[in-house]
């Protein structure tokens, strides 16, 4: 199972690609962080803003679609867009998790 942490410009955003992914069925549910403050460095400039944060849990089965499908939805030119393989899981929700899949 991954857990996939994406940062999007607002909730909205992050909605609309959570919506994408589950209903695709690439992604077996969504969790949103409505707000956060993102500082990071782009094109030599220091940034400071508002973003929300997109948990998506998969099977690592889907990774490469589910890849694909954000970053030609998603707002960014260059999303962070990275996953996180679980090393520990409750059976019964990691089970679920592959099963919603199918």
């Amino acid at each position: 199972m991954l857990l996939v942490y994406v940062t999007c410009p607002n909730f909205q955003e992050a909605t609309e690609l959570a919506k994408i992914c589950v209903q695709e069925r690439l992604a077996a549910c969504a969790n949103i962080v409505p707000s956060m403050r993102s500082v990071y460095i782009w094109e030599g400039d220091m940034k400071i803003e508002e973003e929300s944060l997109l948990l998506l849990k998969c099977s690592e089965n889907n990774w490469i679609a589910l890849e694909k499908l954000i970053i030609k939805n998603h707002p960014y030119d260059v999303p962070c867009l990275v996953a996180y393989r679980s090393s520990h899981a409750y059976g019964p929700f990691e089970k679920w998790v592959d099963e919603s899949h199918r």
